[in-house]
């Protein structure tokens, strides 16, 4: 089972070692690196020589080792420019030359005297000396790993697509990241500005998307709505009508029923029902039924209902206001084509049987 290496932190210019918290060396400004303990006993194993004197390593493994290391330390330099970074802002805003920000800094709690300097603002001055030491002595060192990787990547052959998962492919990938990673923080540190959190740079994702889940909410709403107030079905009569003879009033039973035979008419592609369903002084009869069978000849329904939204009634004559809900499927290409259609029509009574006389569309 693999062991999580142990880690501390070294200074790069006097080796001083310190614990895993510390992030810079105070004697020399500089930024620690971490630094793999090596126990004796895993030294051992990977030091086993046979009696020619051969060293037996992965080389492969090691190399993958050190860029993990190298990886591990790009993290914490981004994550120490951007905190850098924030102090030195802070410390910009706190330090104002001639006020007397007492209690400002810990430390700072004599008052000056005439000619005297501030402490509390000499105090400010020298910690942000300092950390623009810290930061340039940085810099230098992001610079020349930039270098030192691009020298790197530009030996190493770029992979293919399954290449990337063996070792060698790891070792580009990873290197490729650092790169990245380096000149992230180099333009960090050039900017003078710390990054904003992630939490500012997700905000407005944020707002985005709790506006289109509103959006998408309200026009799922009146969608449903609009749906359900087309589709609502209107009851058929429990029989056929009887419909009625010379002297007696139409009623609504006689233009539902009436309705029902043109809605059969046109789901079982009746001809015959259709046009017995008009009348005979119907004007353009003709060219309405050559219309309607080249519908049904190109599209079948795969739904139709009405919704009558008004009607007045009279003895000899009715008119009434319906709309069509239609859904067809197009023959050839198999293409799904909706629409609802407000038609105004009359009816009369003709053979003893009500017939429409005239359609209207809405509007004229």
């Amino acid at each position: 089972m693999e062991e999580n290496p142990e880690v501390i932190m070294q200074c790069p210019k006097c080796a001083r070692e310190f614990s895993p918290d510390v992030c810079y060396c105070e004697a020399c400004s500089a930024m620690l690196e971490p630094v793999e303990i090596v126990s004796q006993q895993s030294g051992a194993g990977k030091d086993l020589r046979n009696s020619s004197g051969t060293v037996h390593t992965n080389e492969k493994e090691e190399i993958l080792s050190d860029v993990k290391i190298d990886s591990l330390k790009t993290d914490i330099e981004q994550t120490f420019a951007r905190t850098l970074l924030l102090e030195l802002k802070q410390l910009r805003q706190r330090f104002v030359p001639g006020d007397n920000p007492a209690g400002a800094v810990e430390g700072a709690e004599l008052q000056p005297g005439p000619g005297e300097s501030n402490p509390a603002d000499e105090i400010i001055r020298k910690r942000i000396a300092k950390l623009e030491a810290i930061l340039f002595n940085l810099e230098k060192k992001i610079i020349a790993d930039i270098s030192d990787l691009e020298t790197r990547l530009g030996v190493l052959k770029k992979p293919g697509l399954f290449a990337l998962l063996t070792d060698k492919g790891r070792i580009y990938r990873m290197l490729t990241s650092e790169l990245k990673i380096k000149y992230a923080v180099l333009d960090i540190i050039h900017s003078k500005h710390p990054p904003p959190s992630l939490e500012s740079r997700l905000r407005p994702y944020s707002y985005a998307l709790i506006a289109a889940v509103v959006l998408s909410a309200v026009s799922w709403t009146l969608f449903s709505l609009s749906v359900k107030k087309q589709t609502v079905p209107v009851t058929p009569p429990a029989a056929s009508p009887a419909y009625t003879d010379k002297g007696e009033s139409i009623s609504r039973s006689d233009v539902i029923g009436l309705l029902e035979d043109i809605k059969k008419a046109n789901l079982d592609k009746d001809p015959s029902l259709w046009e017995s369903r008009y009348s005979k002084n119907y004007l353009a009869l003709q060219e309405k039924k050559i219309n309607i069978q080249k519908l049904w000849q190109n599209f079948d329904y795969t739904f139709l209902d009405y919704r009558i939204d008004g009607m007045n009634i009279q003895p000899s004559a009715a008119s009434a206001q319906i709309t069509w809900v239609i859904e067809l499927r197009e023959r050839k290409t198999g293409k799904i084509l909706r629409s609802s259609e407000l038609l105004s029509a009359d009816f009369i009574r003709e053979e003893k049987t009500l017939k429409i006389s005239a359609i209207r569309k809405n509007g004229r």
